[in-house]
């Protein structure tokens, strides 16, 4: 009977979402900590960027809520960083600063959302479910969005359910698109992430890739699937 509860415990431990919490302000970290494991979240504290930057190296994690102003690394490039290096983890700031500049700049970097001090608990635990529900939504091998479904287990796409060709150089893109879609991406993440295995590394070469994917995703007549966000990059819209 007591192995049986020891196991039924272990498995709920096991089935907690994993939360990394990085917060500078001591009583704070400490507050969000206790209301966030009161919602069943398994909670992981860090009060600078540099420790922050070692736990994602070290350690899995469901989600990431950052604040903007840490000592050692900025959630700001904190965030990019990840972003460079593939880390796909949803990302949340929890932040003071205030104005469409700070908004504009987390979700260049990679953010999924953006939430300004003060706030109610309640509010950052339901953009957090919303965040890890996408998430659900995205792993694994099949990817779907709007009227697009990906398998990358069997290298096939369709639109509508009708199959579409893809080279590999496209098919590496969409699926990069598809994992964060709505999220800017700013060409360089996109070198870094979908191109670095090939040997055109460019931004025409982008560019170029960008155009031929849209002659075979788009529909006649229609704003493109893939939108251009002038001077920052690309975004994947239904």
């Amino acid at each position: 009977m007591l192995d049986n509860l020891d196991e039924l415990l272990m498995k709920e431990v096991e089935d907690m979402r994993h939360i990394l919490l990085v917060e500078d302000d001591p009583k704070l970290l400490a507050t969000l900590n206790a209301l966030l494991e009161m919602e069943s979240y398994k909670v992981q504290m860090a009060a600078d960027g540099t420790t922050a930057a070692e736990l994602v190296r070290s350690q899995d994690f469901d989600l990431l809520i950052l604040d903007w102003e840490l000592p050692g690394i900025s959630g700001l490039d904190l965030c990019k960083q990840f972003r460079a290096r593939g880390v796909r983890t949803p990302i949340i700031f929890v932040t003071a600063r205030t104005g469409l500049e700070s908004l504009d700049l987390a979700f260049v970097a990679g953010a999924d959302d953006y939430l300004r001090k003060p706030f109610h608990v309640r509010e950052l635990v339901l953009r957090m479910e919303a965040c890890l529900r996408k998430e659900e939504r995205n792993s694994g091998f099949m990817l779907k969005y709007g009227p697009f479904v990906m398998d990358t287990q069997t290298l096939t796409f369709f639109r509508d359910g009708q199959e579409i060709l893809l080279t590999k150089q496209e098919f590496s893109l969409m699926e990069e698109l598809l994992r964060q879609p709505e999220r800017l991406f700013t060409p360089e993440e996109i070198l870094e992430v979908v191109w670095r295995k090939y040997e055109d590394t460019t931004e025409n070469a982008l560019r170029t890739a960008i155009m031929k994917l849209r002659r075979k995703i788009d529909l006649p007549d229609r704003d493109s699937f893939i939108r251009t966000v002038h001077g920052l990059g690309y975004k994947l819209v239904v």
